[in-house]
């Protein structure tokens, strides 16, 4: 693939206030069969910022950091929608595969000392002994039935195909989480289409009572009493599992928040149509007419690993917010 073709950014991963992982997709690749994901490394303290390395064949769906730990190096995580996974850096490489699919994967987090992923089709697996273990406790059966009756497969492809309003229904059963994030091993959380909220208490995968029917995307993990989802129409929610979640905001315009962190003690969402800032029950804009950067700003992904800089992934350029100014980083390809 041809170096320095233009890209469209995707998901970021903060590794520090100075460095980000970053995955893109070249322009030149769009609407071929065969994917390609090139994952850019940006250091500010090097002489060289931007480097970058591929991963042909495969659309990478999320990433994350696994920190390092001891003997542990530290290492950047890409999950593909088929459930491939490669764990990287400078010493160390390993593809592993999770499982047979059952439906798209769609994250993967580390959570306390722990690799986590999730999926549609009720998929939750959590990484051991070098291998990947189920942990959804029957969920993922218990959808691959419903997707078999819904369609006439499987054991079902004899019976008589389910009208279109009992497809819909059935559709409505399966859980398809769209994120994982935890506060520790024993504390994860899944959310998804329909507003499905699980937790996994290191033991058992439940569903939560959800307060939307929205579709819920992202998830930040404050702590084990603070945890913030996000998603279709400008659903905001915040709770835990032992006290119920509640909605901070909705609304009926057809705004996603595709990301959402908390920093420095504010809530922020990242949108196709700029990053916005919780504040006194409603969303602002974070506006800096010296880097162009406001309502029109299409915003992949914001992280952070504390609250010196906010991290903020475009779909062409990478941007750094301090809590008052922010800093546009120009993508060299774009």
């Amino acid at each position: 693939m041809t170096p320095g073709t233009p890209v469209s950014l995707g998901n970021g991963v903060a590794v520090s206030g100075r460095f980000l992982i970053i995955v893109g997709f070249p322009d030149e690749t769009a609407g071929r069969d065969e994917g390609l994901t090139r994952i850019f490394y940006l250091n500010l303290d090097s002489a060289t910022p931007f480097t970058y390395q591929d991963w042909a064949g495969e659309t990478v769906v999320s990433a994350c950091l696994r920190r390092q730990r001891g003997a542990v190096r530290r290492a950047g995580c890409f999950l593909s929608e088929e459930g491939r996974v490669e764990i990287l850096n400078s010493v160390e490489h390993l593809s592993e595969t999770i499982y047979e699919t059952y439906g798209s994967f769609r994250s993967i987090q580390e959570i306390g000392q722990t690799l986590f992923a999730c999926g549609f089709g009720g998929q939750l697996y959590q990484r051991a002994d070098g291998g990947w273990k189920a942990i959804d406790g029957g969920l993922r059966d218990q959808s691959s039935q419903l997707l078999d009756r819904q369609f006439g497969l499987g054991d079902f492809s004899g019976q008589a195909r389910p009208s279109f309003d009992e497809q819909l229904s059935l559709g409505e059963e399966i859980p398809n989480f769209n994120c994982v994030d935890g506060s520790n091993e024993n504390d994860v959380y899944v959310c998804g289409l329909d507003g499905v909220i699980g937790h996994h208490d290191g033991t058992t995968l439940k569903l939560l009572e959800s307060p939307t029917g929205g579709h819920l995307l992202d998830i930040h993990c404050v702590n084990a009493d603070k945890v913030i989802m996000s998603g279709y129409r400008q659903t905001l929610l915040v709770g835990n599992a032992r006290d119920g979640f509640k909605v901070l905001h909705e609304s009926d315009r057809d705004i996603k928040l595709y990301s959402v962190r908390e920093f420095q003690g504010e809530i922020y969402a990242g949108t196709t149509s700029g990053l916005r800032r919780f504040r006194g029950g409603k969303f602002e804009f974070v506006i800096d007419p010296a880097t162009h950067f406001g309502e029109t700003t299409v915003i992949q992904q914001i992280d952070s690993v504390d609250d010196n800089y906010l991290w903020i992934v475009g779909d062409r350029h990478v941007f750094r917010y301090d809590g008052k100014t922010v800093e546009r980083i120009q993508h060299p390809d774009n």
